[in-house]
């Protein structure tokens, strides 16, 4: 399921920005990246995104900078400064040169400017910071649950539309059937006018059972009944979701091989685009 969420924190003083994103994919990936400074509690972090409940690919990004100094996080040095300063005087001294001092120049010396850091031990920064990341999750969490609604919304109006395309699918393939037996009957009888009633009567049983997708159309609708059920009530998740559609890929596929009717066969041609397409979608949901 697809999701963003930014939260952020300067408690500690210190500024706390966690970037949450979710990706639609089978399995479970997750990508954490953190400021070096944090490296020894990237278990800690990992184990709250862990709970995480949604499948596909969770990146999460933690980003810091001192509070108050968001732009650049940086502070001049005075002691080095006076320092280098010393340095030019003891030059100009001793070797009686006019030098002047460019401040621009003297900002580019070495340990002149440096990150300003907090007052703050790194484990409290490290508490505050998977406080932080607890409170993201649920503001992804909170998305991902309206997109999921809108989702089911949507997955439900294709459930109608398949159920309406099955229940014609099936008076078709009632008519064809009869219509079917009736040619091969036509045809036999004007081959030979003695056919053996009987010997005709075995043909047409054959055709019909050869033709005859009622036992497919009923599992069809059966996991369609399933599916519906399954987005009403929401138990199951994805997963049960993509297994019932899987299965009615399988019946579909079967159902079109033994079809002999253009009308029906591109009937099914539809249907599959539809079902996977769905397949595609319940990636979404959890």
């Amino acid at each position: 399921m697809t999701g963003y969420a930014r939260v952020v924190s300067a408690r500690s003083g210190v500024n706390l920005t966690w970037f949450l994103k979710s990706l639609n994919g089978r399995s479970r990936d997750i990508l954490l990246r953190t400021p070096p400074i944090f490296d020894q509690f990237v278990n800690r972090f990992r184990s709250v995104l862990s709970s995480h409940p949604v499948r596909g690919r969770l990146e999460a990004e933690l980003q810091t900078c001192p509070a108050g100094m968001e732009d650049s996080g940086t502070e001049i040095n005075w002691l080095r400064i006076a320092e280098i300063r010393s340095w030019i005087e003891t030059i100009r001294q001793n070797w009686d040169l006019g030098m002047s001092v460019d401040p621009l120049a003297l900002l580019q010396w070495p340990g002149v400017l440096v990150r300003k850091e907090p007052d703050v031990s790194l484990e409290v920064q490290a508490c505050e910071a998977q406080e932080l990341l607890i409170t993201a999750l649920g503001d992804l969490e909170r998305m991902q649950a309206e997109e999921g609604e809108r989702l089911a919304v949507g997955l439900v109006a294709r459930v109608e539309e398949m159920a309406k395309a099955l229940r014609d699918a099936r008076q078709r393939v009632d008519l064809s059937q009869a219509e079917q037996v009736n040619r091969l009957r036509r045809r036999m009888e004007s081959i030979r006018a003695d056919l053996d009633p009987a010997r005709l009567e075995q043909e047409l049983v054959l055709l019909v059972q050869k033709t005859d997708v009622s036992e497919e159309l009923d599992r069809i609708e059966s996991h369609l009944a399933a599916l519906a059920s399954t987005l009403e009530t929401g138990l199951g998740g994805g997963r049960k979701l993509d297994f019932l559609l899987q299965e009615m890929q399988r019946e579909v596929n079967t159902l079109s091989a033994k079809v002999q009717n253009a009308e029906i066969s591109h009937q099914m041609v539809d249907l599959k685009v539809v079902v996977e397409q769905m397949r595609e979608q319940v990636q979404n949901i959890g």
